[in-house]
């Protein structure tokens, strides 16, 4: 007997047996026992769902045949292949004759959105008020690609993802009826690789029985044969990472390519690494479980949800950067940027001190440190210590910089035109020499948001730093009051104009245009 894959096997029949859809079947069902069908339906969502499934069984039972093949009152084209305006045509000639058999003459189109936009114009007129015994659905993965005056013309409805709990129920069922037996995890990772997808997961369960000897399907048959990686793999990853061990890090990654796993296979599986962690440590699904290995090492300062959060958007910028392009040297170079940003500033800050080192040991005659004086060491050792603190502090100014562009990008204007000046440990002095009295007025509303960006962005990348101060030195503001006190005798009674004020275009603009005078 001829093999039937299991997607065409247990294809539903009714609109009972479809799973995950009843926002929609409940709709239709009802509509067809009211007699209250419309003329054209649109379906859309992502694949594997049941658009097409649906559009047949309601053809079926509209004109009350099993099958659509014993109707000839049913056609569907595929949209993809029949996509010209002749094809078209030829649905509109057909339309203009009754069913020979059932009730309506049903026109399924599967994937619509690929028609021509010569046969979507021929389209309008009879899919806006075709003959009453005319019945259009079409069925698409990409809706947005079909015309607005095709849309308004149908009853849209909208398929959505299959939850994970309900394809495993659906598998688990369809596995017992074929006579084997499962574990939870194993589906669990059939329906996260198909991503919503029922068709999709039941191909991979076909794929999955084949390799089953025991009519056993278990979660390392399931890894084997969709190239699943063991969590194991990535959380010793992870632990070489904090380990400070690059060449491991790299070995690693390493011997699971080499074992024939495709790269995007590898970063999709970190991803979904990652995001079950993030689940658990954020306790949004209560039923998130990892292993105590993982939760040992999260115990590192260096981990956190920010920096797992962080991986995650590195990850997925990373395969959208490469796409299609994913190579063993890319997927390196990833895995090495991973590996500065969790270990990030130790690098910089040791290089300073080398440099600061050399110096120590060599001064400009070529001295050997065995002749600096114990005062001499002593200085050379606090301006070590200096540098490798004003770096931190320059480092986490650049950060607050960063912030602000995104949040405040007038400020930001405003901020990359100062120069600053670090004077002690914790304190940061911008100066304003270059800024005219505008500016230097933005600043001086926002240096309360400004310190307190600059805090927080300390306390997260958890620096030793004290409570940073911002200071701005307004030197026109101070040159202006100077000028005020000097001369404000002189001025007594006469009305005068904030000098922060003074000179903003809006100001000008407003006096110009009323003929009048700012007083204070």
């Amino acid at each position: 007997m001829e093999y039937t894959v299991l997607s065409r096997k247990w294809r539903p029949k009714t609109f009972d047996n479809v799973v995950g859809q009843s926002h929609i079947t409940t709709i239709l069902k009802n509509s067809i026992e009211q007699n209250k069908v419309s003329h054209a339906y649109l379906f859309s969502g992502p694949r594997g769902v049941g658009k097409t499934t649906v559009a047949r069984i309601m053809s079926c039972m509209l004109n009350n045949v099993e099958l659509i093949e014993n109707s000839i009152d049913i056609v569907e084209l595929d949209g993809a292949s029949n996509r010209g305006i002749d094809e078209i045509r030829d649905i509109k000639e057909s339309a203009r004759y009754a069913p020979a058999q059932g009730k309506y003459k049903i026109f399924i189109i599967d994937e619509s959105h690929m028609l021509t936009k010569e046969a979507f114009n021929a389209l309008l007129k009879t899919l806006e008020e075709p003959p009453p015994h005319v019945l259009f659905i079409l069925a698409t993965t990409e809706y947005h690609k079909l015309p607005l005056t095709i849309i308004s013309r149908c009853q849209r409805y909208t398929f959505k993802r299959i939850s994970t709990n309900t394809t495993v129920s659906y598998l688990s069922k369809i596995l017992k009826e074929e006579g084997f037996e499962s574990d939870e995890k194993a589906l669990k990772a059939i329906s996260s690789k198909s991503e919503g997808s029922l068709r999709d997961s039941l191909s991979l369960l076909d794929k999955v029985i084949t390799l089953c000897n025991d009519n056993m399907v278990s979660s390392q048959i399931v890894e084997n044969a969709l190239g699943i990686i063991d969590e194991k793999e990535y959380l010793g990853i992870i632990k070489h990472i904090l380990n400070e061990d690059l060449d491991k890090t790299l070995e690693s990654v390493d011997l699971i390519l080499n074992e024939g796993t495709p790269i995007v296979n590898f970063v999709d599986g970190f991803n979904s690494y990652l995001k079950n962690i993030l689940y658990y440590y954020a306790n949004y699904k209560k039923d998130a479980v990892i292993n105590e290995d993982v939760i040992e090492v999260f115990k590192n300062p260096k981990l956190g949800l920010r920096v797992v959060s962080k991986l995650l958007d590195v990850n997925l910028d990373y395969l959208i950067r490469f796409n299609k392009n994913l190579t063993d040297i890319s997927l390196e170079n990833h895995f090495i940027k991973i590996f500065s940003y969790v270990n990030k500033g130790k690098e910089k800050n040791k290089s300073s001190s080398l440099k600061k080192q050399e110096k120590l040991y060599n001064d400009k005659d070529g001295t050997n440190k065995n002749s600096l004086s114990k005062d001499s060491l002593k200085e050379h050792e606090d301006s070590i210590i200096e540098s490798k603190t004003d770096l931190d502090i320059k480092n986490i100014y650049s950060e607050a910089l960063k912030y602000v562009e995104k949040n405040n990008y007038k400020l930001y204007c405003v901020l990359v035109k100062c120069e600053i000046d670090i004077n002690d440990q914790n304190s940061i002095i911008i100066k304003s020499d270059k800024l005219t009295k505008y500016e230097q007025s933005s600043i001086t509303m926002d240096i309360d948001k400004l310190n307190s960006i600059i805090n927080n962005i300390a306390n997260e990348n958890n620096s030793n730093q004290d409570n940073i101060v911002v200071i701005f030195n307004n030197l026109e503001s101070s040159n202006a009051k100077q000028e005020l006190t000097d001369g404000q005798e002189k001025n007594r009674g006469e009305p005068s104009i904030p000098s922060d004020e003074e000179d903003h275009p809006l100001f000008d603009s407003v006096l110009d245009e009323l003929e009048g005078k700012l007083l204070k």
